[in-house]
């Protein structure tokens, strides 16, 4: 079962990460839309925001499993392999839980105040019923997994 979920994240990590030219594309598309034809688009300032929910959230299950986070080694350097492995399981995972929870509380309470006044974009230049609340789902899932793996 680990080693399953490592593998989807190792394959979500690489495919996210060429997500980011796909970012790029649709920021420099606005700006030669904007400054050089004077025709500003109103879809991207959303999109651009849902691709780069999607990439932090996607992309941060890959960075855990790589160990690719900051971290501060004042004290975590000097202590034996052990200590740290200790460190890691316990503030690791009270950090997680704290993040998750928090995560998940306030993106419910803006999806639910986002529904309650029908909103359907930042912007409100889309049509479809989307927010961008939803993107949080499946980056706090594969983020999760990794973190339940270690």
């Amino acid at each position: 079962m680990v080693r399953s979920i490592e593998r989807f994240v190792e394959v979500v990590g690489r495919v996210v990460s060429l997500g980011i030219f796909l970012l790029i594309g649709v920021v420099m598309y606005e700006v030669l839309a904007r400054y050089f034809f004077n025709l500003p688009t109103r879809w991207t300032y959303d999109t651009s925001g849902w691709l780069q929910v999607a990439y932090v959230f996607l992309g941060g299950a890959y960075a855990l499993q790589k160990g690719y986070f900051v971290r501060v080694d004042v004290f975590y350097v000097h202590a034996s392999p052990r200590t740290q492995a200790w460190i890691d399981v316990t503030f690791g995972t009270v950090l997680f839980l704290l993040f998750a929870g928090v995560l998940a509380w306030r993106g419910f309470v803006l999806a639910m105040a986002s529904y309650a006044m029908n909103e359907v974009s930042s912007t409100g230049t889309w049509a479809p019923l989307s927010k961008r609340t939803e993107n949080r789902s499946p980056g706090a899932s594969t983020v999760s997994s990794t973190t339940l793996a270690r």
